[in-house]
């Protein structure tokens, strides 16, 4: 056999070893493709490659140009088919290993964040809404329990404020609201009407000092 049916001969079994892997890789069951597997198979191709560019070199460098254009592997280009083959397994297996290590992170953020609810988050009672009456001490208290419930809620819309906010008042303020009609356009006057009747710092003041003096005294 001549130096030249030797080489091709080599380069026609390098080339189903290529082919065979491409099979094998696409047969293979998903459990089986872990990271130490697909790192193997990277590995055993660059050397069927590196053996087949080395194979090809020697050929080329053996066989005259007259008679390349009779010789099928050069007509057919062969060389580049198999390059093509080499790389896209190349690729197929990179893109792989890179799903894998994207899954084990996201397993792994996962895990985390589960453990960290596990073990830290507690489910607190919700808050309700105190009824507000109309006394100026106790205004300060509703107004910043509302404002952060309730008026500054992104996520409900201005008519269930107005509901909120009338089905949370009774007497003089209960009868301030009593006119205004539940809709989306009138809770910023209904808000400011109570706002501005009970926001007088004097008059806060001046009822807390009265509650305070009116208090039983403590007998020694």
């Amino acid at each position: 056999m001549s130096d030249i049916d030797s080489l091709l001969g080599s380069l026609e079994n390098t080339a189903l070893l290529l082919r065979k892997a491409q099979i094998n890789l696409k047969k293979c069951p998903k459990q089986r493709l872990t990271q130490g597997y697909l790192e193997a198979r990277y590995a055993i191709l660059g050397e069927y490659w590196s053996t087949f560019k080395s194979t090809h070199d020697k050929l080329v460098k053996v066989t005259p140009r007259d008679k390349r254009g009779a010789m099928p592997y050069f007509v057919n280009e062969d060389f580049y088919t198999t390059e093509d083959l080499y790389l896209c397994l190349q690729a197929d297996i990179k893109d792989m290993l890179l799903q894998l290590r994207s899954d084990k992170n996201r397993d792994s953020d996962a895990n985390k964040s589960k453990e960290t609810c596990t073990d830290w988050q507690v489910k607190l009672p919700s808050i309700q809404l105190p009824t507000f009456s109309g006394k100026y001490d106790e205004w300060p208290t509703y107004h910043d329990l509302f404002t952060t419930l309730v008026h500054n809620n992104t996520s409900i819309s201005q008519v269930q404020k107005l509901h909120y906010l009338k089905t949370s008042v009774s007497h003089e303020a209960e009868v301030l609201l009593r006119h205004i009609q539940v809709t989306e356009s009138n809770y910023t006057q209904a808000w400011d009407i109570l706002k501005n009747r009970y926001g007088n710092k004097r008059l806060i003041v001046s009822s807390l000092l009265k509650r305070l003096f009116n208090q039983r005294k403590i007998s020694v």
